[in-house]
């Protein structure tokens, strides 16, 4: 019932109208697309391949279980392997840039390359509105350009969504024993007031 023409294009490698007809759907239904787990389960064809683009762009958790031969773009991903050997090369080619890992990779990977060279490591991070006091996350609004939108329907959600997942949810002091165990000094921001009444650590800089 299009009053415009519509298309559906896609190429052999990837599938993007569809996947945005997808995202517009998950909207529709639960009010947001951040924060929302999504599974493809089947070959890794063109839609899996727009699905792990999608992913790359927008806030949620892609999960894909494809059979063995019927994978998806390599080029598409970056395994761990890969990262850590990025980290190895970045640190001997520029070896007076700062390194920053976050909170989205989980703490295996973290503790694996924190001796690589890594100059920054974040830790207790919270990525929802309020995340740290509570404030302001059953606010509910759009944000668009800086200027705040009120929502035109109640969504099914009831408080703010992370603005992206937390892969390693351990505390300040937990990464701090971790770091000190490999015989790494964690040097602490130590010119906030929050951190200095006990509040979370979000950035500790690493001696090597």
């Amino acid at each position: 019932h299009a009053t415009i023409p519509v298309i559906n294009g896609l190429t052999d490698a990837h599938h993007p109208c569809q996947v945005l007809s997808d995202l517009m759907t998950m909207e529709e239904r639960f009010g947001r697309v951040s924060g929302l787990k999504v599974a493809w389960v089947g070959d890794g064809n063109n839609m899996a391949n727009s699905w792990i683009t999608a992913a790359m762009h927008l806030d949620f958790s892609l999960y894909l279980a494809c059979p063995k031969g019927y994978e998806p773009d390599p080029a598409l991903l970056l395994p761990d392997r890969a990262f850590v050997r990025l980290i190895a090369a970045f640190r001997v080619t520029f070896p007076q840039v700062g390194i920053v890992v976050s909170t989205r990779e989980p703490a295996p990977l973290r503790d694996a390359v924190a001796g690589l060279g890594v100059t920054h490591m974040s830790a207790g991070a919270r990525t929802d509105p309020g995340g740290y006091t509570g404030a302001g996350n059953e606010d509910l609004h759009l944000t668009v350009k800086g200027r705040r939108i009120e929502l035109a329907s109640k969504s099914t959600c009831d408080k703010a969504t992370e603005q992206f997942q937390i892969c390693d949810a351990r505390s300040s002091s937990e990464v701090a024993s971790m770091l000190r165990a490999q015989h790494l000094d964690p040097v602490w921001k130590d010119w906030d007031e929050a951190l200095l009444a006990g509040g979370p650590v979000l950035d500790t800089s690493i001696i090597q």
